[in-house]
């Protein structure tokens, strides 16, 4: 690995040309949040324009400290492209030492230093980035990456997750609604979304975690509403700071979420359909004289599972109401009367149920012309 040296010009707005979608207010001041295009950004009001020069602490964090940003940094694309180059030299590969060293215990932690850039800090430099093709390619990458970047009136704003509410109900009564981002989708905004070993989708923050459920800063009054419809009516306050949420322009945020929770839920399923094959299959095995009914009890959840698995490959392209159907249909095969799984495999199941559930009501309570569809996954 080497650096280069290439000039990057970073978009320029004046304030006109952007449309403030919403502010949130906390003890800290506002945060405020803008549709750019077809993307939504975050106004970073202590960091003007000088902030992205060489050198600066904002230029060492977009290189190096992935978990600064919602799209993490260029290092993580280095190292990305690095993995795949070593995967096509040698298959299985999945360290690539010269794209991330370990930090030293002569590193201080207090500096700020990551992996990422020590590994930048440690590769020589080969001037400006010129003729030759394959650095011209790496200028080119830089300059989408730095897309992520925009100048409103001199303010440095990034680009963001878009902020929603996350709510929680936690059996007999109790729920909580919370400030979040819509960063359950995918790990990096732009990054798109790979399958693990088993070929289930990797999704991004709390993906797993039935439990939540995401609405749109527009749905407010709905998510209360559905808890409320459900017994949930004692609110527990987690204490976020944040004390108001203006929505400048509903039309620059989601109407809603159902689509991307119709897939997270999907992938959920996936996931504790592979958990409870395994925990059968081991609690089973033994048996000698039963592994006629266990290949069948494995076939009855695997044809299901399948047909989802290969829905879901599809990504964004996944009809919803088909995912929702093949979703239930695998739910209900992941428990019988008389087996045994792990407490926390039960407990995932009957969140997963409940979630679903929880889905059909919602779409039961929107109403038939609502603000604009919902954004793409990740805008």
């Amino acid at each position: 690995m080497a650096k280069v040296t290439s000039t990057v010009e970073v978009a320029d707005y004046a304030f006109g040309d952007t449309q403030t979608a919403a502010i949130l207010s906390h003890g800290a001041g506002d945060t405020t949040y803008r549709r750019i295009g077809d993307h939504l950004y975050k106004a970073l009001d202590h960091m003007p324009v000088h902030a992205l020069k060489p050198g600066s602490d904002m230029a060492r964090t977009l290189v190096g400290r992935s978990s600064a940003f919602d799209f993490g940094s260029f290092m993580t694309v280095v190292e990305n492209a690095a993995l795949d180059l070593a995967s096509e030299t040698a298959p299985g590969f999945t360290n690539v030492a010269y794209a991330g060293r370990a930090l030293s215990r002569r590193d201080k932690p207090s500096s700020g230093l990551t992996a990422q850039l020590k590994a930048f800090d440690k590769s020589p430099q080969m001037g400006m980035a010129g003729g030759d093709e394959e650095l011209g390619e790496w200028s080119r990458r830089f300059g989408e990456f730095m897309e992520n970047i925009a100048l409103v009136d001199g303010v440095v704003h990034v680009r963001s997750f878009e902020p929603c509410y996350r709510i929680n109900l936690r059996p007999p009564e109790t729920r909580s609604l919370d400030l979040d981002r819509m960063r359950v989708m995918e790990k990096w905004l732009g990054g798109g979304r790979q399958l693990d070993g088993r070929g289930i989708p990797l999704l991004g923050s709390d993906w797993e975690l039935a439990d939540n459920r995401y609405f749109s800063l527009n749905e407010r009054e709905r998510a209360v509403e559905l808890a409320d419809q459900l017994g949930f009516t004692r609110e527990w306050l987690a204490g976020s700071h944040t004390v108001a949420v203006t929505v400048a322009d509903p039309a620059s945020l989601s109407s809603d979420f159902i689509k991307e929770e119709t897939y997270r839920l999907a992938v959920a399923a996936l996931d504790v359909a592979d958990v409870v094959a395994n925990e059968i299959a081991g609690f089973s095995y033994s048996n000698v004289t039963g592994r006629d009914a266990l290949a069948a009890r494995l076939d009855e959840i695997g044809a299901p599972e399948r047909n989802l698995r290969a829905l879901v490959e599809t990504m964004d392209d996944a009809d919803e109401n088909a995912l929702d159907q093949m979703t239930k249909d695998l739910a209900s095969t992941l428990m019988r009367e008389g087996e045994i799984l792990n407490p926390g495999t039960a407990r995932r199941i009957s969140s997963l149920e409940s979630a679903l559930e929880f889905l059909d009501l919602r779409r039961d309570s929107m109403p038939v012309a609502l603000l604009p569809a919902p954004r793409k996954m990740g805008s």
